[in-house]
Protein backbone atom coordinates (compact mmCIF):
# COMPACT_ATOMS: atom_id res chain seq x y z
CA UNK A 1 0.00 0.00 0.00
CA UNK A 2 1.19 3.90 -0.38
CA UNK A 3 -0.19 7.08 -1.20
CA UNK A 4 0.99 10.45 -2.02
CA UNK A 5 -0.73 13.64 -0.94
CA UNK A 6 -0.90 16.95 -2.96
CA UNK A 7 -0.12 18.67 0.28
CA UNK A 8 0.88 17.60 4.01
CA UNK A 9 0.27 21.06 5.47
CA UNK A 10 -2.67 23.95 5.40
CA UNK A 11 -5.14 26.18 6.69
CA UNK A 12 -8.52 25.14 7.86
CA UNK A 13 -10.98 23.99 6.19
CA UNK A 14 -8.19 22.21 3.84
CA UNK A 15 -9.09 20.06 0.92
CA UNK A 16 -6.63 17.89 0.19
CA UNK A 17 -5.84 15.32 -3.05
CA UNK A 18 -4.97 11.89 -2.48
CA UNK A 19 -3.41 9.74 -5.02
CA UNK A 20 -3.55 6.02 -4.49
CA UNK A 21 0.13 4.23 -5.63
CA UNK A 22 -0.50 1.08 -4.18
CA UNK A 23 0.44 -2.35 -6.44
CA UNK A 24 -1.98 -4.28 -7.54
CA UNK A 25 -5.51 -4.93 -7.43
CA UNK A 26 -7.08 -3.76 -4.09
CA UNK A 27 -10.19 -2.92 -2.26
CA UNK A 28 -8.96 0.18 -0.27
CA UNK A 29 -10.36 1.41 2.77
CA UNK A 30 -9.18 5.27 4.16
CA UNK A 31 -9.30 6.28 7.68
CA UNK A 32 -8.61 10.27 7.38
CA UNK A 33 -8.10 10.27 11.67
CA UNK A 34 -11.60 12.48 11.83
CA UNK A 35 -14.30 9.85 11.71
CA UNK A 36 -14.38 9.61 8.15
CA UNK A 37 -13.53 7.13 5.68
CA UNK A 38 -13.78 6.45 2.05
CA UNK A 39 -13.55 3.63 -0.09
CA UNK A 40 -12.16 5.20 -3.61
CA UNK A 41 -8.78 4.46 -5.11
CA UNK A 42 -7.83 8.19 -4.72
CA UNK A 43 -10.10 10.07 -2.31
CA UNK A 44 -10.22 14.02 -2.21
CA UNK A 45 -10.91 14.70 1.28
CA UNK A 46 -11.31 18.00 3.56
CA UNK A 47 -10.35 18.61 6.92
CA UNK A 48 -12.91 21.23 8.41
CA UNK A 49 -11.13 21.24 11.95
CA UNK A 50 -7.52 22.37 12.95
CA UNK A 51 -5.32 19.25 14.33
CA UNK A 52 -2.48 16.68 13.66
CA UNK A 53 -4.19 13.96 11.75
CA UNK A 54 -3.21 10.18 11.01
CA UNK A 55 -4.01 9.16 7.35
CA UNK A 56 -4.16 5.73 7.03
CA UNK A 57 -4.60 3.84 4.00
CA UNK A 58 -5.43 -0.54 4.19
CA UNK A 59 -5.37 -2.35 1.16
CA UNK A 60 -6.74 -5.70 0.96
CA UNK A 61 -5.78 -7.79 -1.85
CA UNK A 62 -6.63 -10.91 -2.40
CA UNK A 63 -3.66 -12.65 -0.72
CA UNK A 64 -2.28 -9.96 1.59
CA UNK A 65 -3.79 -6.75 3.51
CA UNK A 66 -0.88 -3.84 3.79
CA UNK A 67 -1.83 -0.83 5.91
CA UNK A 68 0.00 2.48 5.52
CA UNK A 69 0.26 6.11 7.31
CA UNK A 70 1.05 9.66 6.83
CA UNK A 71 0.18 12.69 9.11
CA UNK A 72 -1.52 15.86 7.99
CA UNK A 73 -1.15 19.19 10.00
CA UNK A 74 -4.29 21.80 9.62
CA UNK A 75 -3.27 25.01 10.77
CA UNK A 76 -5.92 27.17 12.74
CA UNK A 77 -7.73 29.99 10.26
CA UNK A 78 -7.97 33.36 11.54
CA UNK A 79 -11.34 34.79 11.99
CA UNK A 80 -11.66 38.23 10.47
CA UNK A 81 -13.45 40.67 13.03
CA UNK A 82 -14.18 44.62 12.93
CA UNK A 83 -15.71 47.50 14.00
CA UNK A 84 -16.71 51.09 13.27
CA UNK A 85 -17.07 54.27 14.85
CA UNK A 86 -20.41 54.85 13.05
CA UNK A 87 -21.78 53.58 10.46
CA UNK A 88 -23.97 56.43 9.56
CA UNK A 89 -21.90 59.97 8.24
CA UNK A 90 -22.99 62.31 6.24
CA UNK A 91 -20.97 64.38 3.54
CA UNK A 92 -18.89 66.54 3.37
CA UNK A 93 -16.97 65.27 6.69
CA UNK A 94 -17.79 61.26 6.18
CA UNK A 95 -14.89 60.07 8.30
CA UNK A 96 -15.23 56.81 9.35
CA UNK A 97 -12.64 55.08 11.89
CA UNK A 98 -12.51 51.42 11.43
CA UNK A 99 -11.06 48.78 14.09
CA UNK A 100 -9.51 45.57 13.15
CA UNK A 101 -10.31 43.34 16.29
CA UNK A 102 -7.71 40.64 15.13
CA UNK A 103 -4.21 40.94 16.88
CA UNK A 104 -1.03 39.46 15.44
CA UNK A 105 -1.83 39.37 11.56
CA UNK A 106 0.75 39.50 8.97
CA UNK A 107 -1.51 41.43 6.70
CA UNK A 108 -5.06 43.27 6.89
CA UNK A 109 -6.65 44.60 3.49
CA UNK A 110 -9.45 46.79 3.69
CA UNK A 111 -12.07 47.40 0.65
CA UNK A 112 -14.11 50.25 1.21
CA UNK A 113 -16.85 49.54 -1.31
CA UNK A 114 -16.10 52.25 -3.18
CA UNK A 115 -12.98 51.55 -5.24
CA UNK A 116 -10.78 52.50 -2.57
CA UNK A 117 -8.32 50.04 -0.11
CA UNK A 118 -5.85 50.41 2.86
CA UNK A 119 -3.39 48.08 4.28
CA UNK A 120 -3.21 49.60 7.95
CA UNK A 121 -4.72 47.76 10.37
CA UNK A 122 -7.29 50.48 11.78
CA UNK A 123 -7.57 53.03 8.84
CA UNK A 124 -9.38 56.12 8.72
CA UNK A 125 -11.11 56.43 5.75
CA UNK A 126 -13.80 59.72 4.53
CA UNK A 127 -16.37 58.96 1.85
CA UNK A 128 -16.64 61.19 -0.64
CA UNK A 129 -20.29 60.18 -2.30
CA UNK A 130 -23.78 59.48 -1.07
CA UNK A 131 -24.74 55.90 -1.08
CA UNK A 132 -24.43 52.33 0.91
CA UNK A 133 -20.95 50.65 1.01
CA UNK A 134 -20.48 47.07 1.37
CA UNK A 135 -17.04 46.79 3.76
CA UNK A 136 -14.58 44.11 3.31
CA UNK A 137 -11.48 43.23 5.58
CA UNK A 138 -9.44 40.25 4.99
CA UNK A 139 -6.84 39.14 7.36
CA UNK A 140 -4.10 37.07 6.94
CA UNK A 141 -2.06 35.48 10.04
CA UNK A 142 2.10 34.83 10.15
CA UNK A 143 0.97 31.00 9.02
CA UNK A 144 -0.73 32.42 6.03
CA UNK A 145 -3.82 31.34 6.96
CA UNK A 146 -6.52 34.11 6.07
CA UNK A 147 -10.29 34.57 6.63
CA UNK A 148 -12.30 36.79 4.99
CA UNK A 149 -15.34 39.37 6.34
CA UNK A 150 -18.02 41.46 3.94
CA UNK A 151 -20.91 43.18 5.67
CA UNK A 152 -23.00 44.42 3.01
CA UNK A 153 -24.47 48.15 2.70
CA UNK A 154 -22.59 48.88 6.25
CA UNK A 155 -22.05 51.91 5.93
CA UNK A 156 -24.47 54.58 4.67
CA UNK A 157 -23.14 57.88 3.80
CA UNK A 158 -26.37 60.74 3.34
CA UNK A 159 -26.31 64.46 2.88
CA UNK A 160 -25.89 66.22 6.23
CA UNK A 161 -28.29 68.60 7.94
CA UNK A 162 -27.81 71.41 10.78
CA UNK A 163 -29.35 72.55 13.37
CA UNK A 164 -28.63 75.48 14.80
CA UNK A 165 -29.41 76.30 18.56
CA UNK A 166 -29.69 79.75 20.10
CA UNK A 167 -26.30 80.47 22.00
CA UNK A 168 -27.94 83.90 23.88
CA UNK A 169 -31.54 85.51 23.91
CA UNK A 170 -33.60 88.69 23.98
CA UNK A 171 -35.63 89.33 27.00
CA UNK A 172 -39.02 90.47 26.47
CA UNK A 173 -38.98 94.35 28.25
CA UNK A 174 -42.70 94.99 27.53
CA UNK A 175 -44.17 92.95 29.75
CA UNK A 176 -42.82 92.94 33.71
CA UNK A 177 -42.75 89.83 35.53
CA UNK A 178 -41.51 90.88 38.59
CA UNK A 179 -38.48 87.52 38.19
CA UNK A 180 -41.89 85.22 38.35
CA UNK A 181 -43.32 83.44 35.61
CA UNK A 182 -47.79 83.74 35.55
CA UNK A 183 -48.98 80.37 33.92
CA UNK A 184 -52.40 81.94 33.16
CA UNK A 185 -50.74 84.22 30.73
CA UNK A 186 -50.02 82.76 27.42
Amino acid sequence: AGFNMSENRGCEPFTVQFDNITIGQAEYVWDFGDDRFSTLRSPEHTFDKAGVYTIKLTAKGKYKTDVTEKQIEVLPSPKAAFSVQSTQVYVPDAEVSFHCENIDMQSYYWDFGDGHFSTQKDPFYTYTENGEYDITLIVTDLNGCADTLTYEKYIRVGEGAFIVFPTAFTPNVTQMLDGKYKTEER
